[in-house]
């Protein structure tokens, strides 16, 4: 049972709560707010990797980075993923390169070896890029790996998130830290400054970027976002933008609480590892409230599959009306799951084909 019933470390509190950016800001401000924020995200000691793609986000993170003196170059290891999906990636690679040589900091890339494989893209690259960033991570004897992600993409990832039908985890949207692995963890210290800012920043400071153009294209539900839907709203409601980071933050905390209540209740489930898969005790899971019902069901999904992948909606109510039926035989499937009930047994299986592990290490 120990051995399936596993932690859920907290991430830290937010470092400083995001603060009004309606109101003009002087461009020393940027870097005022930025350094005791990664002080509070980076231990003392140990080396980071930060993800730079060659954009304007991750050539501020890594600017900025490189500003705070109590953080010497020797600790910092820039890692450049070419997705080799765009004639430009090489010189952008070069551009990344050349600009690691300025500052001081050492460098590690790679070029994907499959851009045109099967599957969805994106999911895809993304996949590889953040296997490649542990990679780097492993190799480098780094604690960190800190990449340019801010308070825009934070919005996006809301909306696209609730119009998918996420519940609280999803619009919890991503973390400021993520534990990866042990002695690892992902942070994202710009989740608190929104894009404007960030942009009159670099201009003031004279920095040269690369901009890939997938950026301006509305073939992705994610850039319609950004460009139609974001700005329309924006212009109804200016302070939305801050509002919705606001609300990620408490479901963020909301999610951390219910997995600490579900850390809880684990032991009461009398869950046991079978030659078929899991076994859990029907009279306690029915105790259970419906969320922590489906937080079991996803936790004992990762367990058998590897995957860690939420039931969606349908997926999820079918599971609690069957856990709660007084029919004491039945047998249903969810996607990787085969589910069924004997008696006061309710058995978890993989299925048949379902895949194991290829998402996990991937962060959001």
């Amino acid at each position: 049972m120990d051995s399936v019933a596993r932690k859920h470390p907290s991430c830290c509190s937010e470092p400083v709560f995001f603060q009004d950016r309606n109101h003009s800001v002087d461009h020393g401000s940027l870097e005022q707010r930025f350094d005791p924020i990664l002080r509070s995200l980076v231990p003392p000691e140990g080396k980071i990797v930060v993800a730079v793609s060659g954009g304007m986000d991750s050539v501020a993170l890594l600017h900025l980075i490189r500003g705070c003196r109590w953080l010497p170059p020797d600790r910092v290891v820039v890692a450049h993923f070419d997705h080799a999906l765009r004639q430009e990636s090489l010189e952008e690679a070069g551009f990344v390169a050349g600009l690691c040589q300025t500052l001081g900091v050492s460098m590690i890339q790679e070029r994907w070896s499959d851009p045109h494989g099967k599957g969805n893209v994106q999911e895809r690259a993304r996949e590889a890029r953040y296997r490649f960033f542990i990679q780097v991570a492993q190799q480098s004897g780094s604690v960190l790996i800190v990449t340019g992600h801010h308070g825009d993409d934070q919005v996006e990832t809301f909306w696209e998130h609730l119009l998918r039908g996420s519940g609280v985890k999803g619009l919890g949207g991503m973390p400021v830290v993520r534990p990866l692995q042990p002695g690892l963890g992902l942070v994202r210290p710009m989740l608190f400054f929104f894009r404007e800012e960030i942009h009159r920043w670099v201009l003031a400071h004279g920095l040269e970027w690369r901009e890939d153009p997938g950026n301006r294209s509305d073939r992705f539900l994610r850039s319609r976002l950004r460009h139609e839907w974001i700005p329309l709203a924006h212009g109804f409601a200016p302070q939305l933008r801050q509002r919705v980071l606001e609300t990620a933050v408490r479901m963020h905390r909301a999610d951390h609480a219910l997995m600490w209540m579900l850390d809880h209740v684990w032991p009461s489930l009398d869950v046991q590892t079978i030659a078929e898969g899991l076994s859990l005790l029907r009279s306690a899971l029915i105790a259970l409230p419906d969320e922590l019902l489906v937080r079991t069901l996803s936790r004992c999904s990762e367990t058998l599959t590897g995957v860690f992948h939420p039931p969606g909606s349908r997926a999820a109510e079918g599971f609690l009306r069957m856990v709660r039926s007084p029919v004491r035989r039945w047998h249903m499937r969810v996607r990787r799951l085969e589910i069924s009930r004997q008696d006061d047994r309710i058995t978890l299986c993989r299925a048949e084909g379902a895949p194991r592990g290829e998402k996990k290490g991937s962060p959001p």
